[in-house]
């Protein structure tokens, strides 16, 4: 047995359920052949014959980064542009995704999406694909390639975007019911965000998600202009009471930005279990606003970063984490520990994914956030 056990040696950083942060000077992080983690801590007798792979008393062993909000055809064109999101959609995203038309060019991008969460130190993601039929199969048999656990959606479009983008019809449920017999729960109901879907879908996807327990992938309240817009198109209610009418809050649903919700929507949200994700990079560079981070946590509404690419400039969570901690400041307690947490494990558990195989990287940077002092190389897991 100890001869298939491999370790790394360093400080290890932890991230724990419920949000705590320990921190070990010294210790082994052990994995076994197949990538699972079998001890993360003190260097002990039993442990010794693991064979040693990296590190050094110098290194920081940390957790891999989870992505839960993140737009794969709109990569090349991260942190290019600074505009309003209006703006980002007509002459930037869609016809970024207009792109993925075509298969090889899905599929190319697919493996370059992967190779860069890869590379940025990011073992899983909630993914939108290109709204056609084609993307969530090659994210996913990309994903699967890279070990990058994943889970994906074409995104649903009925109006407010391109022709070509827009789908009508029982269309859509049956490439619903095909990607989920062939991926399972990794295949994930994301309609794009409540303009862009009649009521009637939105409650047609909510019985077929309630009936497979399924995760919803979703923006909500990302502009003030989308929250009067929805109002004067659904009857005067919120997105939040919208999406729960529609049967599509759940424990499993992640709904992006959340900048413009009132406390009614937040206290909705934390009856539902259902998730918040944070994206404060792309919220400073499309001019969204600030997430009321204060407002969220006295609700007690369950919340994780993430990167928002191509809105948000890059896929590195580190980004995101030193974001997070600029805009809060003098606004809602927030310390290194916490966004940590966030950009970990609290995005794992809100997409049901929080055990993963390790993966290591290295990386200078993660010790300019974290305050972690004397390392010399990084290793995540």
């Amino acid at each position: 047995m100890s001869r298939r056990l491999r370790a790394l040696r360093g400080g290890i950083l932890t991230a724990h359920p419920g949000g705590q942060v320990t921190y070990r000077r010294d210790g082994l992080l052990v994995f076994d052949e197949r990538g699972r983690i079998v001890h993360a801590g003190a260097a002990s007798r039993r442990w010794a014959r693991a064979r040693w792979v990296g590190g050094s008393p110098r290194a920081l062993v940390a957790a891999a980064f989870w992505d839960p909000h993140v737009h794969l055809p709109q990569l090349p064109i991260a942190g290019r542009y600074h505009e309003s999101l209006e703006c980002w959609l007509e002459r930037r995203a869609f016809p970024a995704e207009l792109r993925h038309a075509g298969r090889a060019v899905a599929r190319e991008g697919s493996e370059a999406f992967c190779a860069a969460l890869v590379a940025a130190g990011t073992a899983g993601a909630g993914v939108f694909t290109a709204p056609f039929a084609h993307g969530p199969a090659l994210a996913l048999e990309a994903a699967r390639r890279w070990g990058v656990a994943m889970r994906a959606g074409a995104p649903l479009i009925e109006h407010g975007a391109p022709a070509a983008l827009c789908h009508r019809g029982p269309w859509w449920m049956r490439r619903l019911e095909q990607a989920d017999e062939e991926f399972g729960a990794r295949a994930a109901v994301v309609p794009r965000y409540a303009l862009s879907c009649t009521e009637a879908l939105l409650r047609r996807v909510g019985a077929w998600v309630r009936g497979r327990r399924r995760w919803v992938l979703t923006h909500i309240a990302e502009t003030r202009e989308e929250v009067r817009q929805a109002a004067r198109r659904f009857g005067g209610r919120s997105i939040a009471q919208l999406f729960d009418d529609c049967g599509l809050l759940t424990p499993r649903t992640l709904l992006a930005h959340g900048v413009w919700l009132e406390s009614a929507e937040l206290e909705l949200l934390r009856r539902r279990r259902s998730w918040i994700v944070h994206c404060p990079t792309s919220n400073t560079a499309l001019g969204s606003g600030r997430m009321r981070l204060e407002a969220l946590r006295e609700a007690g509404v369950r919340w994780a970063l993430a990167s928002d690419v191509g809105a948000g400039p890059r896929l590195s969570l580190l980004d995101v984490m030193r974001e997070a901690l600029e805009v809060h400041r003098g606004h809602a307690r927030l310390d290194p520990a916490e966004v940590y947490y966030r950009a970990s494990l609290a995005g794992a558990e809100a997409l049901g994914l929080a055990c993963c195989p390790v993966a290591a990287f290295l990386d200078r940077e993660l010790n300019e956030v974290l305050g972690v002092d004397g390392e010399d190389e990084f290793a995540y897991y």
